[in-house]
């Protein structure tokens, strides 16, 4: 690896040209497998901020470009799981990397990496009961920064515990309306203990500004305020979530599904007819609000039909 770091470096000094970024990018790559492999600590140390200056110089050079967050909170990620690390500056490295991933997640175009990124922390979160230990005791300190315990939070739902989460979270809903995805996590766990639909929507909509951008939020929002009834404003986030660049996985992805109140182990059913059966989905008319998509097409291998008299 380090001849090919000299021949990096090599074409570094020769390019002048906007391409320079992409190879600061692939030269943080080199120095993150460095950096990772390496047994000894102190040489590891020395590749590590190395690595970690060319991902910064990426994310300078184009702030909105994936690459240079990704490849920063990976090196972080993959740093917190270094053999003989303290369970204190693992925990410290998972959240700067997920520091890295919210950050990014406001900017870059595309997300995936970075999604998948936060995905691992926090399956290594859960794998490493010592870990999840240390946010704790900051959380109990009163010393935890915004992002352990959105990392805590996120981790008492994850377990089932909704109403830990809302307890860990609530300081950051009091105070920071630009934590999106600690907003999101925040009205799931009140989703999920059986808090009205108003109260929830009410409660996401205080980071509506921010919130505007990200899928999830547009997802969940815009779900809350269907079920609410307020179908026009439902929509109107729904066409403005048209004119942003999301890739066909976030488009397509279920970010809220209504439960029945009186039974919350069912998901809410609706009535409506069928107007236009499609190749892969059907638009019905509800017996209240806009037309719906459904990729349910039939049943029991029959398909729909565009039938006034046909309810389901």
């Amino acid at each position: 690896m380090t001849s090919a770091l000299a021949q990096i470096d090599n074409a570094i000094a020769k390019d002048r040209t906007k391409a320079i970024r992409s190879l600061h990018h692939t030269r943080g790559l080199v120095l993150s497998a460095l950096a990772t492999t390496e047994e000894n600590g102190d040489v590891a140390r020395k590749w590590l901020a190395h690595a970690e200056r060319e991902f910064l110089h990426c994310m300078a050079a184009k702030e909105s470009d994936a690459y240079g967050h990704s490849g920063l909170a990976s090196l972080y990620l993959e740093w917190s799981r270094r053999l003989k690390l303290s369970t204190d500056e693992a925990t410290e490295y998972l959240e700067k990397a997920e520091d890295v991933v919210s950050r990014g997640l406001r900017v870059v175009s595309e997300r995936t990496s970075l999604l998948i990124t936060s995905a691992e922390i926090q399956k290594d979160l859960g794998n490493q009961p010592a870990r999840l230990s240390k946010l704790r005791q900051a959380v109990e300190s009163d010393s935890a920064s915004a992002v352990g315990r959105y990392l805590l939070g996120r981790a008492y739902r994850e377990q089932h515990q909704p109403a830990k989460t809302m307890e860990v979270l609530e300081p950051i809903i009091k105070t920071d309306f630009k934590q999106v995805r600690t907003y999101l996590e925040y009205t799931r766990a009140m989703l999920e203990i059986g808090e009205s639909i108003k109260k929830c929507a009410a409660t996401l909509s205080q980071c509506r500004i921010d919130g505007e951008s990200d899928p999830a939020f547009i997802g969940l929002y815009g779900g809350l305020l269907y079920i609410d009834g307020k179908y026009a404003d439902a929509t109107k986030l729904w066409e403005y979530s048209k004119e942003l660049n999301l890739s066909y996985d976030e488009r397509i992805k279920r970010q809220f599904t209504p439960r029945d109140p009186a039974d919350r182990t069912r998901r809410m059913r609706f009535s409506g007819i069928i107007q236009h059966p499609k190749a892969g989905y059907v638009l019905i008319q509800p017996d209240d609000g806009p037309v719906v998509i459904s990729t349910m097409t039939g049943v029991g291998g029959v398909p729909f039909q565009a039938r006034p008299e046909s309810n389901i």
